[in-house]
């Protein structure tokens, strides 16, 4: 499991996205993307590469713990 990367379906980065209340462009510039390849990816006509998905899993997890453990962990 040391190397494995969640795989996201295009409806749980838009979620993710609507989450952090971004707009597509603002989402894009987190990942150094454009608005439209963070539409590609919400359309399921791209996905996005390992280290995007790693990234996107991280946020996933920080919005999903109480801040003081986001902040303690190692």
């Amino acid at each position: 499991m040391a190397n494995s990367v969640t795989v996201l379906k295009p409806s749980d980065i838009r979620d993710l996205r609507n989450r952090l209340g971004d707009k597509r462009r603002k989402f894009g510039k987190r990942f150094c993307r454009s608005d439209r390849t963070v539409e590609a990816w919400e359309v399921g006509r791209r996905s996005p590469d390992k280290l995007c998905l790693r990234i996107m899993r991280e946020l996933v997890i920080q919005l999903n713990e109480p801040c003081h453990t986001v902040a303690h962990r190692t």
